[in-house]
């Protein structure tokens, strides 16, 4: 879950104005998006699998 949230807050508590205009800011952006996206299916998968 604490995976889970940390995706959450990377677009609903960082404002699109800290990143956006500036390349190396989105692009870090973006590269962190993928990076909780990776580790919460990743904890995700886990848990399913462990629950089953």
């Amino acid at each position: 879950m604490f995976w889970g949230s940390r995706w959450l807050c990377q677009f609903a508590a960082f404002t699109p104005s800290i990143w956006r205009g500036s390349r190396l800011r989105t692009a870090g952006h973006l590269g962190f998006a993928v990076l909780w996206t990776g580790i919460t299916a990743t904890f995700a998968t886990a848990l399913v699998a462990a629950t089953a």
